[in-house]
């Protein structure tokens, strides 16, 4: 489903700088893959809030740990002033989703309802549980957290902000029986 035109969505955050040529990690977020490459226009965000527009000279490494070279940036401690900062991309130069697959952007916010249309929540954030995504929702019964799963996540509707979801499948942390 297509996202807002001219939204800028984060796909991952500055890591560590990398060598002495102004090199810097890159950790996407979960499911976000890299969409970096030589050209692609990016904004960076500080934890202040404060973004600069970049551009893209290098990537390279592999698909897990990325290193990236922006232009302009040509030294260590250049370097080091990006880490931490949150990279953002253009909604319209993702690729599109394919199948029953969804980007972080499109469900944070969204409704959360049943099969049948019951409201049940809305989701909070998505986390990555290792190996495995969770939809963090906000529900009457308090936060729960819904694993991305065939059988747990029914339809993701990006354009009416909506994801249907088993509810059977919701778990809440205070129900959890400890072994």
């Amino acid at each position: 489903m297509a996202s807002p035109a001219g939204k800028w969505v984060p796909v991952g955050v500055v890591g560590r700088r990398h060598g002495l040529s102004g090199e810097v990690r890159f950790r996407p977020h979960p499911g976000c893959g890299v969409y970096l490459s030589a050209g692609s226009k990016v904004r960076l965000r500080e934890k202040n809030g404060k973004t600069q527009d970049m551009e893209i000279a290098s990537v390279r490494g592999s698909e897990d740990a990325p290193i990236v070279l922006f232009t302009g940036i040509s030294d260590p401690e250049e370097a080091s002033r990006l880490t931490n900062s949150e990279v953002l991309v253009l909604s319209e130069n993702l690729p599109k989703a394919s199948g029953d697959e969804f980007y972080v952007h499109e469900v944070v916010g969204a409704k959360l309802l049943s099969k049948d249309g019951k409201e049940l929540g809305h989701v909070e954030a998505v986390q990555d549980g290792g190996g495995r995504s969770y939809l963090v929702c906000s529900t009457p019964k308090g936060e729960a957290y819904l694993p991305a799963t065939k059988a747990a996540l029914l339809s993701v509707d990006s354009v009416k902000r909506e994801v249907k979801v088993n509810p059977a499948a919701l778990i809440y942390p205070g129900e959890v029986e400890e072994s």
